[in-house]
């Protein structure tokens, strides 16, 4: 058990927020910081925001509920404010209607019955209990399995348990003495508005509090607005008199709107067809006085349709009903409950009053003879059914078994069982002669729907209430959708067109009367059920054609934020019928041509908002409106018209200067930018809005928008006050406080459905908000330690971005009025971000002006939803000047997204680590406390983490990579259709392998996820990533040693590519980062470990290896080039090398392929890549070889001019092309040179020459590429260069100093021609090798040779043509064919261009799996062989 104090002190972080919350209101209401002003001119867009929400009704305290719709206004006027935006927020109260005055009433009756104060029987309860359980069962309402179910009326619920009026004042902490003031209705509106004001000042509503006011008559100049609207309306042919049905309370005397009701607040009137059904004699016992009159069964019905297949009339057999009186004439037959609602529809005898003239029993009309309209048969009987309701209709129901599978189902089992005949008297004359008589086909269905149905169904029982509910539903629908009559005047004519005409048909000649009574059970708060009554009424035309049309335009026009609400909207715009907009019971506004009546609650309340405009100037301040220096009457409908029509001047005395302002004020803020409302008002309230501006305001004065809002849950349960799961605003913000109650309001939801307000999100945001402020004192204090300057590392760079997507989500977010998306990216995920940001540097290696930019960013993002908290750090810590409810939008720089994706793959691969090195090391936990670790356990303690990076595809993920790259469309930056990509897929490999459902449902998911990354635009690098953070991965993992690899063999100096960095990407138009994100979309890593005991002793505490040659996860090409990571004395080497050449295969194929493509077997080229490429050296030697013996003897003749043989074609787009026309210039080039050289000089002097490749290599890759070569590498190459510089100068002194017979001894020959093309090829094949590398990004090896061959082809054809074309034609082929013969000269063409191309392409082929200065190298290798075998072969 805890001690006081510690109870004290855990309310202290809450207590630090409600302090704070005070003093900041304080500051705010001396500075005015919320009261909006007009500008002198129309405000530019996006200048004003004036936003309003739906008035709370004064009978009680507000509460979660209240707060939570009106939250969804605050939080975004708070945003336009914070943005700069001049924002209006006003608010009132509305006192209109039944309730108060039901209440004070029912309070009076209270006091007066039981004292004062009353002293209540203690029976009472139960008593109250009984009846709402009863009145509970003719609720027609259904509600979801499981869902909170009540048994008590909306009103008793609202109040707590069944509580006397009085009993819940006294839950308003009231004394008796107290309690007794509200008998007054007066009373309430004085003591619960200052209330409510009092409550949203404590939550922090940024109100301008001088526009608020009540309505009613307590307010003269509200009243006055609201019969100037009326008088407008009624001027305008808009409000009539008139009868209509309504749903009425005989209690009250008047309609009940929905406002007025405790139950069933959106049900109205539904219509029935009473068909008259005569009694033919002799009349039961009871009846017998009624001999001589007309006598009906009186049937309600939907389906008049239907009558001409009647076989009898259902009854319920144990039910009550009576003969009631109609007119002089005629007596109906039905329950008493229905004969009430006849007696409000004119048809009773007395009007209000129905006359009993005999009550019957069930079972007494059992066998009465009945004459029914339209039926074929001319008598039918009273036949008896269990399931007929008497809740509903008239407890009389028409028997169509045809068309009817209730009456199917019940009239068999009559007809097969003579006992249930028996038991209820029922004669066989009055079943058995009757058949079944179909009246309409239906279509798959034929004429008897009902039976069809059933049999389906497998219905044979009237038990079977579910299958029978399903059956009437099925059966209902087909016939009137699909339906034809096939009897009557009417036969061949669709059901939906005759329904009417038949209805029309029985009211004209008197066999039917129309009947209407509540869709549901209503209950108005006055206690009383409900009827519908055709009352003499005041009605407002809603759904006039032509206004009608206004309305939709309207909400055209309008940001409904959903759909789904647009759509609620549209519906009720289309079905609502003229309605009633008078009352006798209740406060209100006088309706003033007829002071009998008061406007309702629903009607005064359309319009109100353009009288936010101008309270503060007719009110001054005062809600009641008695404080003013002008007077109500000054108010004439000249005067409203003036400042809300544009009308003319009037002739006034209000001052001028006020009249001008109140225009002025108007004109500036109307129209709204936005009412909020509960989506319970959709269908009344805000329908009525819409029709009422339309009607009175010019266009561009109707509403910008409507945002509704589903209920709100406390703790997912429904809010009662009976079960306690119940807050008030002023409850909630004294437990929690008030910036940690919008917190938990803004995490509740923001759709139509139902939001959940959490206890435990609010008792999280108080630990989060003063933790917050806690840790920025901290840092702010520890400047000095914190690193200063300008964001330079990885971890600034990465958080910077963060900050970046923080504040551009949160502001769509906003926007959008999505305020649980804006809370997660302008709270959580930032905090998340700084919390990475400060485990990545450690606490001092913070940048410190970064960290002042998120205090700021952040602060400025929780503003609109914790603006206490925000204007507290605002100007207490951060030391700023100024509101921050004011202080602008933070201004971020563009965020990168490649930059995000590379910092997740990061963040999500350190996870990985974290659960690979505790999945394997949960042996040594196992290990029982105490025991002894076994040795060999001890020895395999992980110590080495290795990391696996595939950022390749292959294998059926590679097909659909390449589909998609060639579905794609560069001009729209679009995808083709799903259907013709795997359309598509179809030909692949992998289509001839499958079936289509299996490709669907394996390619289909990937294909999605990877076109949306590609839309995105995404390319980095994992190994990378993983390279430039070794030290967090290492510290996150908890692994001392770290080794990163590539899974596939490469270069060991390979390049980056420029696309995978992770700085930001060269410039590049979408349709080129689109295409190169589907080419370089990672495949994953995986994670390894390496036991202690494998572990080479003193190395070094983390490696970043090269690629070590074999270590393959996954099997097939690689498409794109690993980058280097580090210098070679950070790789591997000696046995820790070959012991991992050794393991890693095995550990990485035990991974699995870890979402990076398909794991293959491993082949040759898997096992032993050292001898492939090996391989792939000497191929290139011989062909070289043999090229060059060929070509020096053919050389002098003829030019070679090489053929293409190309494999495997990849396509060519406008990117590729640019990329490879350079290394098709650098390889043209460096052989036309090439072949200057070789014949100008001696071809070991040539290759001499040419040996100093590997130091031009060298050098682009240390001065111009930035890739460190070692010293040792330099060192290597010195003796190539001395050796040539030796060869070269003994060569020039024998050639110019008269050498010449040496020189011709021994093949010394020197020429300047030789020796500059010769270095110029040197250049040139440098710079080819290195472009070659960077476009084998895009294509492989043998393509990009084909392509590079063609190129130069058609680089080299014009000048050829143009220098040596002449003699070629003339000269070059004659002398080549006297000096060698024909066939040797085509047989040299062959072998020479042959062996061209293979050289070249081996050489290329073999530069894939090396780096530029590793095939440099191999080249000198390769002169030295060429050398050699030139004199020892072809003895040149």
């Amino acid at each position: 058990m805890s001690s006081s104090h510690d109870e004290a002190k855990s309310f202290a972080r809450r207590d630090f927020l409600l302090k704070i919350q005070r003093d900041v209101q304080t500051l705010w209401e001396e500075n005015k910081v919320f009261e909006a002003n007009s500008g002198d001119k129309p405000p530019s867009p996006g200048e004003k925001f004036f936003g309003n929400f739906t008035y709370p009704y004064m009978n009680g305290l507000l509460h979660l509920g209240h707060a939570f719709t009106l939250s969804k206004l605050e939080f975004g006027a708070a945003y336009h404010r914070l943005c700069g935006s001049n924002v209006l927020l006003p608010f009132a109260f509305h006192c209109t209607g039944m309730p108060i005055k039901a209440s004070a009433d029912k309070l009076a009756r209270e006091m007066q019955q039981y004292g004062n104060p009353p002293v209540f029987p203690v029976d009472r309860d139960s008593k109250i209990d009984k009846a709402n359980d009863n009145n509970n069962n003719y609720s027609t309402a259904t509600s979801a399995p499981n869902n909170y179910k009540s048994k008590r009326s909306k009103a008793v619920a609202k109040s707590g348990s069944h509580k006397s009026q009085w009993e819940i004042m006294r839950s308003f902490d009231l004394s008796d003495e107290e309690i007794a003031k509200f008998q007054d209705p007066y009373h309430w509106l004085s003591y619960f508005p200052p209330l409510a004001m009092k409550d949203l000042k404590a939550f922090g509503l940024s109100c301008d509090w001088r526009r608020s006011f009540i309505t009613t008559d307590m307010n003269p100049f509200y009243d006055a607005f609201v019969q100037w609207q009326m008088r407008k309306l009624r001027n305008m042919g808009k409000i009539v008199k008139g009868k209509q049905y309504m749903v009425y309370s005989p209690l009250d005397g008047q309609p009940c709107a929905d406002h007025d009701r405790a139950s069933g607040g959106e049900v109205g009137p539904q219509e029935y067809v009473l068909i008259k059904m005569e009694v033919i004699p002799p009349f039961p016992p009871k009846l017998k006085a009624l001999e001589g009159r007309n006598v009906y069964l009186a049937a309600a019905t939907l389906r008049p349709e239907t009558l001409y297949g009647q076989t009898n009339c259902w009854i319920q057999p144990d039910e009550n009903y009576g003969a009631f009186e109609v007119n002089d004439i005629d007596i109906f037959i039905l329950t008493a409950r229905s004969a009430r609602n006849l007696a409000y529809q004119m048809l009773s005898r007395v009007p209000g009053k129905p006359t009993c003239l005999a009550e019957l029993c069930g079972r007494e009309l059992i066998g009465l003879q009945l004459k029914s309209p339209l039926a074929f048969y001319e008598i039918v009987y009273v036949l008896p059914m269990q399931n007929v309701l008497t809740h509903k209709g008239t407890g009389i129901v028409i028997s169509v078994p045809s068309d009817s599978p209730d009456d199917f189902i019940a009239f068999q089992e009559l007809v097969t069982s003579s006992d249930l005949r028996v038991m209820y008297g029922v004669k066989d004359e009055w079943v058995l002669p009757f058949k079944v008589i179909p009246v309409i086909n239906v279509p798959g269905y034929g004429n008897e729907t009902a039976k069809k149905v059933c049999l389906d169904l497998k219905i044979d029982s009237l038990n079977r209430t579910d299958k029978l509910a399903e059956a009437k539903e099925i059966t209902y629908l087909k016939v009137f959708h699909n339906g034809t009559m096939i009897v009557g005047e009417f036969k061949g004519r669709k059901v939906q067109e005759v329904k009417p005409l038949i209805k029309d048909m029985l009211l004209k000649t008197g066999a039917a009367v129309l009947y209407y009574e509540p869709e549901g059970k209503v209950i108005s708060r006055s206690g009383d059920e409900c009827v519908v009554a055709l009352t003499d009424q005041w009605l407002i035309t809603y759904g006039e054609a032509e206004w009608k049309q206004k309305a939709i335009e309207c909400l055209e026009e309008m940001n409904t934020f959903s759909t789904e609400a647009h759509n609620g909207f549209e519906h009720t715009l289309n079905w609502l019928m003229p309605r009633a907009c008078s009352r006798s019971f209740g406060l209100g506004t006088r309706i003033p041509w007829d002071e009998e009546f008061l406007v309702d609650s629903l009607s005064d309340s359309t319009l109100y908002m353009v009288y936010y405009t101008i309270a503060h100037l007719l009110q001054h301040g005062n809600i009641y409106g008695s404080n003013s220096s002008l007077r109500a009457d000054q108010m004439t409908d000249e005067v409203w018209d003036y400042v809300f029509c544009n009308g003319p001047t009037p002739e006034t005395d209000i001052p001028p200067t006020v009249l001008r302002k109140m225009k002025q004020e108007f004109e500036y803020w109307y129209p709204f930018e936005l009412r909020i409302s509960g989506k319970d008002l959709m269908q009344n309230h805000l329908a009525f809005c819409i029709y009422s501006h339309t009607a009175v305001l010019p266009k561009h004065h109707w509403p910008g928008g409507f945002r509704c809002n589903g209920h709100l849950m406390l703790n997912s349960e429904k809010m009662s006050k009976s079960t306690g799961n119940f807050r008030t605003l002023s409850q909630a913000i004294e437990e929690f406080s008030s910036d940690a109650t919008r917190f938990a309001l803004a995490d509740a939801g923001d759709s139509l459905d139902d939001a959940n307000f959490a206890f435990e999100t609010a008792k999280s945001a108080i630990m989060k908000l003063t933790k917050e402020i806690s840790w920025m004192k901290e840092v702010l204090s520890a400047e000095s330690s914190l690193r200063v300057g300008p964001p330079t590392t990885y971890a600034d760079r990465a958080f910077a971005n963060a900050m970046n997507y923080a504040i551009k989500d949160t502001e769509d977010s906003y926007r959008a009025f999505m305020f649980k998306d804006a809370l997660k990216t302008g709270f959580y995920d930032l905090q998340a971000a700084r919390d990475e940001y400060r485990i990545s540097c450690g606490a001092r290696a913070m940048n410190y002006e970064l960290l002042l930019r998120f205090m700021d960013v952040q602060t400025r993002l929780i503003t609109p939803i914790c603006p206490h908290y925000a204007e507290h750090v605002w100007q207490n810590i951060l030391k700023k000047e100024g509101f921050v409810v004011k202080a602008g939008w933070p201004i971020a720089d563009t965020p990168d997204p490649t930059l995000r994706a590379a910092n997740k793959y990061l963040l999500d691969s350190m996870v990985l680590m974290r659960k690979v090195l505790h999945k394997q090391g949960s042996d040594l936990k196992k290990a029982k406390k105490g025991a002894v670790v076994p040795a060999t356990l001890e020895e395999n303690k992980l110590s080495v983490g290795l990391i696996y990076v595939n950022e390749n595809y292959d294998g059926w993920k590679e097909q659909c990579l390449r589909v998609l790259q060639a579905q794609f469309e560069p001009e729209s930056c679009s995808f083709a259709p799903d259907e013709q990509i795997i359309e598509t897929l179809k030909n692949y490999y992998i289509g001839q392998d499958m079936d289509l459902k299996p490709i669907q449902k394996l390619c289909m998911p990937f294909i999605k996820f990877k076109k949306d990354e590609a839309q995105k635009q995404l390319s980095y690098a994992h190994l990378a990533q993983l390279g430039k953070r070794r030290s967090v991965v290492r510290a996150a993992s908890w692994a001392p040693t770290l080794t990163l690899h590539n899974m596939y063999p490469r270069a060991l100096a390979c390049a980056p590519n420029p696309a995978l960095a992770v700085s930001p990407p060269p410039r590049r138009t979408p349709q080129q980062a689109q295409m190169a994100a589907l080419g370089t979309l990672p495949g994953g890593a995986a994670a390894a470990s390496v036991p202690r005991s494998q572990r080479r002793r003193g190395a070094p505490s983390l490696a970043a290896a090269y690629v070590p040659e074999g270590v393959r996860l996954v099997c097939g090409r690689q498409l794109r080039p690993a980058p280097v990571l580090a210098s070679p004395s950070a790789t591997l080497s000696g046995p820790a090398r070959r012991r991992f050449l050794r393991e890693a295969p095995a550990a990485a194929a035990a991974l699995g392929s870890a979402s990076a493509g398909e794991a293959k077997p491993q082949g040759f080229a898997e096992r032993y890549p050292t001898l492939v490429t090996g391989f792939f050296f000497f191929l290139w030697i011989f062909n070289d070889i043999y090229e060059h013996g060929v070509h020096n003897i053919s050389n002098s003749q003829l030019r070679v001019f090489n053929d293409i043989y190309v494999q495997g074609v990849h396509p060519i787009n406008s990117t590729l092309l640019k990329q490879l026309i350079p290394v098709a210039v650098c390889h043209a080039i460096g052989h036309v040179t090439s072949t200057v050289s070789f014949a100008a000089v001696a071809v070991s002097f040539a290759h001499t020459i040419k040996a100093l490749e590997p130091f031009f290599s060298a050098s682009a890759s240390q001065f111009i590429l930035g890739q460190p070569v070692p010293l040792t590498l330099w060192l290597s190459l010195v003796p190539v260069v001395v050796e040539l510089m030796c060869q070269c100068a003994v060569e020039f002194f024998l050639m110019g100093g008269g050498g010449v017979s040496v020189a011709s001894l021994t093949e010394l020959s020197f020429n300047w021609t030789g020796f500059i093309n010769a270095m110029i090829s040197n250049i040139s094949f440098t710079y080819r090798s290195i472009y070659s590398k960077k476009a084998m990004t895009d294509m492989d090896s043998t393509n990009l040779y084909a392509y590079i061959s063609i190129i130069a082809l058609i680089v080299c054809i014009p000048p050829a043509l143009i220098i040596e074309g002449p003699q070629l034609v003339q000269h070059g082929f004659k002398d080549a064919i006297a000096k060698v013969g024909l066939t040797k000269l085509i047989s040299n063409f062959f072998v020479v261009g042959l062996f061209y191309h293979l050289y070249n392409q081996v050489a290329t082929n073999t530069l894939e799996r090396v780096a530029p200065l590793s095939h440099a190298i191999g080249n000198v290798l390769k002169r030295v062989f060429v050398i050699g075998f030139s004199i020892i072969i072809f003895g040149t």
